[in-house]
């Protein structure tokens, strides 16, 4: 046995290259040189694109034909290798042993119940990959299933760059600019016509790969052409322009924003005035003080002496971080802002009004009439800086990025993953490729370079073993205990600060509703301020509310604690010993893909809330 090949070092950028295709009833012996030499030649020139900053990996299965032929091709470039099978371990051939993972889902029968086993193998390669080789005769499915077909059909769903090998060993490349809305449209609806997908493979591999794996390193590559300046990005509340793709992207990919030893008082006016409002002494008086940025992780393994099924996530996690900690400190700094602006514009209006009445210490000197010009200055100050440190685009942008990476996290065990990595980061101008959203590109390539899981206690991951199983409904139903708790905590604290600044407003209107009628019996000028005043603190409130959507976010967070608690549940019912492994990890898949969905979608409508109340100037 030789011995396995070396994982990509941390240093170098890791490219998870998918091969597939058919086994021998469709793959003919005599096929099989000609296939060999094209896979050779495709893998050859991913590496050659890719250069020394990357390492290429090459992911398979175990069965007769494609699979293995990609094993031996693998092994004679010397490319690391990872294997995903649906079945349970089997003996492995020399070139498959060399494997520095392999991933056995434990089905039974693989083809059996309709090939449901291996529908699911290919979903979860696909999740993990950053380019698709197919080996596929170009004719129609055999049977409801038709793997390699399939295959190919939600990779280009996907958006995925995919190199077709057919029977003869012609290599093609997806011309992925073809892939218009209507294209997808159709290719999506059930029983799609294999000849709409033959016809959009309409590159040769020379000029066209090596540019697919220059936008899957860099997606602003000068021959990337981007359009439609103004279009928004759905579900992120952010312009989608390219100098502003260009430049979230960067941030993403730099440095980090926030190191973790660093000392920040961002948000401490937001978490005072909540306090206040709770009247929670304790946070009050933790509200003056400085804290340090860190991320919050929540559960990082089971409670109790179940050991976690699978290693670190040290990739996502090294992700996860700056992200969590930057989509935190910027968005104290845009609440703070908030504060500051509609709490500055009534302080204006109550300089105006002290000044006009002559209240005392300022009488008829300067003080009012400074204090309101500071108070202006200070709302345009804010709003200028606001605007340049782009605190509301970092915060909706670095919280989804941390998010979604989160779910994932809790997705790794059980081989699944929330919608959204399924996702297509791309779209078809018509003419060209458009990058649709750098978020999606960040965290796909984020979970493609964190790869299959491996097994805490080495070596293959059987995903449906018993003991793992029992693993993975621990650790699942700790993450949604923990998430459930932040909900409603988040949920209680909002849904009280709109109680009381409601009622503060109803008594500023019921004051002035009183105060308007006694100007006609006393004619004095300090009843100004409650009629020109207490109405401008009462739209204060009204817009700092609005700005940050505290009512629907305590409404939003209580109704996700809600499904969390009910996915939970269903969870902890699961009886992982009396039943197959097969059946009981199914179940659990399935809930922690509803439960990563559950939280995904509240995600998402959190950025819908917050992505279009970006800093403005009061009215």
């Amino acid at each position: 046995m030789t011995d396995p090949a070396p994982a990509p070092t941390a240093e170098r950028q890791r490219l998870t290259v998918l091969v597939a295709g058919h086994r021998p009833d469709r793959l003919a012996e005599q096929a099989v040189p000609a296939v060999a030499d094209a896979l050779s030649a495709v893998l050859a020139a991913v590496v050659a694109a890719a250069g020394a900053a990357c390492a290429p990996v090459v992911l398979t299965g175990v069965a007769e034909g494609s699979d293995t032929i990609t094993a031996e091709a693998a092994a004679t470039l010397g490319l690391p290798l990872e294997l995903l099978a649906p079945g349970c371990p089997e003996p492995l051939s020399a070139a498959q042993q060399r494997a520095g993972n392999t991933v056995w889902l434990g089905a039974p029968d693989p083809l059996a119940d309709g090939e449901e086993a291996i529908a699911i193998r290919d979903e979860i390669a696909l999740g993990f990959a950053d380019l698709l080789v197919v080996v596929w005769d170009g004719e129609a499915p055999h049977g409801l299933s038709g793997g390699t077909v399939r295959l190919a059909v939600r990779a280009a769903l996907m958006m995925m760059p995919t190199v077709w090998v057919d029977l003869t060993g012609a290599v093609r490349v997806l011309d992925r600019s073809r892939l218009t809305p209507e294209l997808l449209r159709r290719l999506g609806a059930p029983h799609p016509e294999v000849v709409w997908l033959r016809e959009v493979f309409a590159l040769s591999m020379n000029d066209a790969l090596s540019a697919e794996v220059a936008r899957l390193l860099d997606p602003f590559q000068p021959d990337v052409h981007t359009h439609g300046k103004g279009q928004h990005n759905k579900g992120h509340g952010l312009r989608s322009d390219a100098a502003s793709k260009a430049r979230r992207l960067k941030r993403y990919i730099g440095p980090p924003a926030v190191k973790k030893k660093d000392r920040s008082r961002a948000g401490k006016l937001h978490d005072f005035m909540l306090a206040l409002l709770n009247a929670n002494a304790k946070k009050i008086a933790e509200s003056f003080g400085a804290n340090e940025v860190r991320a919050f992780w929540g559960p990082e393994k089971p409670e109790g002496n179940v050991t976690h099924p699978i290693e670190a996530s040290a990739f996502l996690d090294a992700r996860f971080e700056p992200a969590d900690m930057a989509a935190s400190s910027a968005a104290g700094w845009h609440r703070d802002a908030t504060w500051w602006i509609y709490g500055a514009a009534a302080l204006a209006v109550f300089s105006a009004v002290a000044g006009a009445i002559h209240l005392w210490p300022g009488q008829r000197g300067l003080l009012w009439p400074v204090v309101e010009l500071l108070s202006i200055a200070l709302i345009v100050a804010l709003f200028l800086k606001a605007r340049h440190k782009k605190w509301h685009e970092q915060w909706i942008g670095q919280r989804f990025i941390a998010e979604q990476l989160r779910y994932a996290r809790m997705c790794l065990p059980a081989l699944t993953a929330p919608n959204l990595f399924y996702a297509p980061a791309w779209r078809s101008t018509g003419a060209s490729l458009e990058l649709e959203s750098p978020e999606l590109w960040f965290i796909q390539r984020a979970l493609h370079g964190q790869g299959l899981p491996r097994s805490s206690v080495g070596g293959p991951y059987v995903a449906s073993k018993p003991a793992v199983t029992t693993q993975i409904k621990a650790y699942v139903t700790h993450v949604l205990e923990d998430q459930s708790k932040y909900h409603k905590r988040t949920a209680n604290k909002l849904h009280v600060a709109h109680k009381r600044l409601h009622h503060f407003s109803i008594g500023l209107f019921v004051v002035t509703a009183l105060a308007v009628p006694a100007h006609f019996l006393l004619h004095a000028k300090w009843l100004l301020m409650f009629t020109a005043f207490f109405p401008a603190l009462a739209a204060a409130i009204h817009g700092l509310s609005t700005k940050l959507e505290i009512a629907r976010l305590a409404w939003q967070h209580k109704e996700t604690a809600e499904k969390l608690d009910e996915i939970a549940t269903a969870v902890r019912t699961l009886d992982t010993t009396a039943e197959s492994g097969w059946s009981v990890w199914l179940r659990l898949r399935e809930l922690a893909r509803v439960a990563a969905a559950a939280m995904s979608e509240e995600n998402n409508q959190w950025n819908e809330l917050i992505g279009h109340q970006d800093t403005e100037l009061p009215a």
